[in-house]
C-alpha cells in the first residue's frame, strides 16, 4: 500500500507526463527503476524493524485473545484477496486496477467482461501447473511423508 502510494504520488509530480509520449530517456527510466527499487527497500526494511521491535516488545500474546472465527476470517479475505489480485494473469487478461470500495467485484466484472480476449495458451499452461502443484501436495507429499526429510514444495 506504501510503496503503490509512493509511486503514484511520483507519477503525480510530473515524471509521467514526460515518459506518456514514449520518448522517454535512458537517465529517466533509470530514475524511475532506482526510485522504485528504492521504495521497496525501504518498506521491506521498516517492516522488518517493526517486526522486529513488536517481537522484542513480545506483543504475539495479544493474538492469544483473538477468536478462531476471527483468524479464520481473516485468513479467508486475505486469501480471496490474493486469490483475485492473481485470476487476470490465468486468463492473460489486461485488468485495471480499481481503488475504490468495491474493488473485487469491479475486479470480477472487468475480468468476466473480457472473457473472449482469453490468452488460451496462457489458460492452459496455468491449468495444467496447477494440476501439477495439486498432484505434488496430494500425492507425492502424502505419499512418501515417511521417506522424505521435508515435503516437497508445491
Amino acid at each position: 500500500v506504501v510503496a503503490g502510494q509512493a509511486t503514484q504520488w511520483r507519477k503525480d509530480n510530473g515524471i509521467d507526463d514526460l515518459t506518456r509520449g514514449g520518448n522517454m530517456t535512458e537517465e529517466l527510466a533509470n530514475k524511475e527503476i532506482v526510485f522504485k527499487i528504492s521504495i521497496a527497500a525501504t518498506v521491506a526494511f521498516v517492516t522488518g524493524l517493526i517486526q522486529i521491535g513488536l517481537g522484542l516488545l513480545h506483543v504475539g500474546f495479544v493474538t492469544t485473545y483473538m477468536g478462531d472465527s476471527l483468524v479464520s476470517g481473516f485468513t479467508t479475505g486475505a486469501a480471496l484477496h490474493v486469490f483475485t489480485s492473481q485470476v487476470k494473469y490465468v486468463f492473460g487478461l489486461s485488468v485495471p486496477r480499481f481503488p475504490n470500495m468495491f474493488q473485487i467485484i469491479n475486479t470480477y466484472v472487468s475480468i468476466l467482461g473480457q472473457l473472449e480476449k482469453t490468452n488460451v495458451p496462457t489458460l492452459i499452461l496455468s491449468v495444467i501447473c496447477m494440476i501439477v502443484l495439486y498432484l505434488i501436495k496430494t500425492q507425492i507429499n502424502d505419499r512418501f511423508k515417511s521417506k522424505l526429510k521435508m515435503p516437497v514444495p508445491a
